[in-house]
């Protein structure tokens, strides 16, 4: 073999020129007629260059047709040959070209989309059919080309890269956006003096001018903006407009728009109204063109009342819980508007509040606290509320009263100057435009203080001796004891208990059996009537002293007195009664409780110095006379006070001090 190569090699080069067609066989079998080269071999094959992916692709400017064998092209290699601009490769590798997306397009930019195949490594995209100048994209299956005219078709390639081979190209055609169509008018809003004009957004438009004129070198640049307020118009005309869009490109004809300014202002909308009792303020909305607004109670015009710009009415006088109709017109200077009706009804009808009484508490001498809750105010507000009191039944804000507040809800009312141990009566009240209203009556007392009194207390006297039948003649009677003298200069009453006062009786002196003074009694205090008995100068006993009688031949001795014994007789002439005790207490310095005098045999009398408790005189000497009766006890009680402050016997007054005095049975009631 190696001797026949430079034999073949020079065949081969110079068959190639001589001959048309060359045959390399070991039978000398002619060239197919339609091959330049026709190699037969039964055990052999033609071996072209080896070269890796990479190195074929740096091939400069390969031939179309030639040919090599990619060593790292597929699993195991495979045949390429250079056609139409790009390497194929031959092998078992499904190279699946990608299929076109939906492309995004503008007036200087198309964003080239393609499909995603299966088990592709890459893309590649280039301007021109040519692979090998491609620009690879990687995984990414999107190109942003820029810079591109307006109006204009592209053609651009895609290929899809496998480890096994590449894809055919896929051509991708999109043009490029025009310029933008005119804008379509949208719906324009009008007053009386103004116009926002609208219109609908222009596929492509980058912006838009405006102009009152047809002409764009002049309109007023806009931007993105679809809407423009003018302003300054006049009423009731109408007024043409010019809007073009525009972009890179250029600029579309332009949109005609038209509108007629309102001819007079809308009629104002209803507020809200706050009714009153006997009012209402009307209140509307402001409308926007309007110079000022009219307002009756009748639907005319003409004899509205301008309002001017103020927005409300205050109408007043009324009636409560009646339903009101009233109109209100907008105008300017094209005109007003129609009218718009207003209606209102005034607050129901107020009646008396509603109130209830709290109970007191907190209750002293002069002080109490009391309240009540307002619960309703009737529709009309209440302006004052409180508590009202007095000594009668159902009192009213005409006598005692507090005031406490306004409105509605509990309060608390203080009472002050009140008097002690007193019932009252107090009612809670709520006052309102309709009149006062008054919860139910409680009742309750003040607390009693307590004060002092002085008491004298005196009971009554014995009655005095009669005269007795004796040896060797009759002897006069002894004089009967005082009775007992009881005084408390600073008595205390602590509540309103009654307290019973008794008095006492002188005792009788009726022959033969004469009768001891009862007691006198205040509260605590006892005073014991005078001794009628026998004995001579008297004797103490109780808390008072009641001297016996005394008794001697011919003449009586005196009896005892509270403030000492009597005397005895002296000669003819009866003993004195001993002394009694003098007291201011009823507003006169007066004795209390002497004792009686002795009887005479035929000499004077003996004497008895007492007004209440004093003992009975003796008997005078003669057989089977009586003797004289004691005197009845008393009870006095005085205070100081700038009142009254108890009931029972007869009450006098002197200076500031009240006296009562009992001369028999009562009862003196504190208070």
């Amino acid at each position: 073999m190696r001797k026949i190569l430079p034999f073949l090699t020079f065949f081969l080069l110079t068959g190639i020129t001589i001959f048309a067609q060359v045959s390399i066989s070991a039978d000398n079998i002619p060239p197919d007629p339609s091959a330049m080269l026709d190699v037969k071999s039964a055990n052999k094959g033609v071996l072209i260059p080896r070269l890796s992916f990479e190195q074929r692709n740096a091939i400069a400017t390969p031939a179309e047709g030639l040919m090599i064998f990619c060593t790292d092209c597929g699993t195991n290699g495979a045949l390429s040959i250079y056609s139409n601009g790009t390497w194929r490769t031959f092998s078992n590798c499904n190279s699946i070209a990608p299929a076109a997306g939906t492309h995004a397009a503008s007036q200087t930019q198309v964003t080239w989309n393609w499909e995603m195949t299966t088990d592709a490594s890459g893309y590649k995209w280039n301007i021109d059919n040519n692979y090998g100048t491609a620009t690879d994209l990687g995984t990414s299956t999107t190109m942003t080309e820029t810079g591109l005219e307006c109006n204009t078709s592209y053609s651009r390639y895609v290929w899809a890269y496998y480890n096994c081979g590449t894809s055919n190209p896929t051509t991708l055609v999109q043009s490029t956006l025009s310029f933008p169509d005119p804008p379509l008018a949208g719906i324009h809003a009008a007053t009386t003096a103004q116009i926002t004009w609208n219109w609908e957004a222009a596929a492509g438009a980058t912006g838009y001018k405006w102009n009152s004129i047809d002409d764009i070198n002049t309109a007023t640049d806009l931007g993105m903006v679809i809407s423009v307020a003018e302003t300054g118009l006049n009423c009731n005309t109408l007024y043409t407009r010019y809007l073009w869009a525009y972009n890179v490109c250029g600029n579309s004809s332009p949109a005609i728009l038209t509108q007629v300014t309102q001819a007079f202002p809308f009629p104002p909308a209803e507020g809200i109204h706050v009714p009153s009792v006997t009012g209402i303020i009307w209140n509307w909305l402001a409308v926007p063109e309007a110079a000022g607004y009219k307002w009756n109670s009748t639907n005319d015009y003409n004899t509205a009342t301008d309002m001017a710009g103020i927005l409300y009415m205050d109408e007043t006088g009324l009636a409560c819980n009646t339903s009101y109709t009233r109109y209100v017109w907008a105008y300017n200077a094209c005109g007003n508007s129609i009218a718009t009706t207003l209606m209102q009804s005034t607050s129901i009808c107020p009646v008396l509040p509603d109130v209830s009484t709290t109970d007191v508490t907190a209750i002293t001498q002069t002080t109490a606290s009391g309240g009540g809750n307002v619960t309703s105010d009737g529709g009309a507000t209440v302006t004052e509320y409180g508590v009202c009191w007095s000594t009668a039944i159902n009192p009213t804000i005409a006598g005692s009263h507090t005031s406490d507040g306004s409105g509605t809800g509990g309060f608390v009312s203080n009472l002050t100057g009140l008097a002690e141990n007193t019932l009252y009566y107090l009612r809670a009240f709520a006052t309102n435009s309709v009149g006062t209203a008054y919860g139910n009556q409680v009742s309750f007392t003040t607390l009693f203080a307590g004060y002092s009194v002085r008491v004298l207390v005196v009971g009554g006297g014995g009655g005095g001796s009669p005269s007795l039948y004796s040896f060797p003649g009759s002897s006069a009677g002894g004089g009967g004891g005082a009775g007992g003298y009881s005084q408390n200069p600073a008595y205390s009453i602590t509540n309103t208990t009654p307290i019973n006062v008794t008095v006492g009786f002188g005792g009788s002196g009726s022959y033969p059996t004469p009768a001891n003074g009862t007691n006198s009694v205040f509260g605590t205090i006892l005073s014991c009537g005078g001794f009628c008995t026998a004995g001579y100068n008297g004797a103490s006993a109780c808390n008072g002293i009641s001297g016996g009688p005394g008794t001697y031949w011919g003449a009586g001795g005196g009896g005892g007195g509270f403030a000492g014994p009597g005397s005895g007789n002296s000669g003819t002439s009866g003993g004195y009664g001993g002394n009694g005790v003098y007291n201011d207490i009823s507003g006169s310095m007066l004795p209390y409780s002497g004792g009686g005098g002795g009887g005479a045999s035929g000499g004077a009398q003996g004497l008895r110095v007492s007004t209440y408790g004093g003992g009975g005189y003796g008997a005078n000497n003669s057989g089977g006379t009586s003797g004289g009766n004691g005197q009845n006890g008393i009870v006095i009680v005085r205070y100081t006070s700038p009142v009254q402050r108890g009931t029972g016997g007869v009450v006098t007054t002197i200076g500031g001090d009240y006296i009562h005095t009992f001369t028999s049975y009562g009862t003196f009631t504190p208070y």
